[in-house]
């Protein structure tokens, strides 16, 4: 019942993350004089989301895009206004780059389906769903943190995604009730 019940609330997150794409925008040119950077010149998007826990944990969308715009929305502990800033677009590039060397592209959609990659899985413990969006390749995956074999890497550039976009300006904290 338990293991039915998170398919399905895992099922409903990637949903609601491909739903929160943005629009594709025309492909850019390349700098006069220069290349893109390798690899990201394709890629539209890069989102991650973070849901709440038996807890504390605050839940949170941010959508980073190639022209260094940044937008960021929480939705607990209660549905705040979007912020916006903007980043440089090599950060972009960067963080773009940062999906081969977590792994990103071999990872399962769903991690804590995958006993191999998750091991055993607590419950009540929060998920990240980060999604690279391009018209060549996309990819999202979802990282259960109840899972018993942590994925460096991954969680390292999620921590990094968080950290370029400036999360931690906005973020407000659920009080413990």
């Amino acid at each position: 019942m338990i293991r039915s019940a998170r398919t399905l609330a895992s099922a409903a997150l990637l949903l609601l993350a491909a739903a929160c794409q943005p629009p594709r925008p025309a492909p850019a040119a390349a700098p006069e004089g220069g290349a893109a950077a390798a690899g990201s010149a394709a890629v539209d998007s890069l989102v991650l989301m973070r849901t709440r826990c038996f807890g504390t944990c605050p839940a949170y969308r941010v959508v980073l895009r190639p022209s260094g715009e940044v937008r960021f929305r929480q939705s607990w502990p209660d549905s705040l206004p979007e912020h916006r800033a903007t980043i440089a677009p090599a950060q972009f590039n960067a963080l773009v780059a940062g999906a081969d060397a977590a792994g990103f592209w071999a990872l399962p959609t769903l991690m804590a389906e995958n006993t191999g990659v998750c091991g055993m899985a607590r419950t009540d413990s929060p998920t990240t769903v980060v999604g690279v969006y391009g018209a060549a390749r996309t990819h999202v995956v979802e990282d259960y943190y109840g899972c018993t074999r942590i994925p460096g890497p991954l969680r390292a550039w999620e921590a990094r995604i968080d950290s370029v976009a400036g999360v931690s300006r906005w973020l407000v904290t659920p009080a413990h009730r």
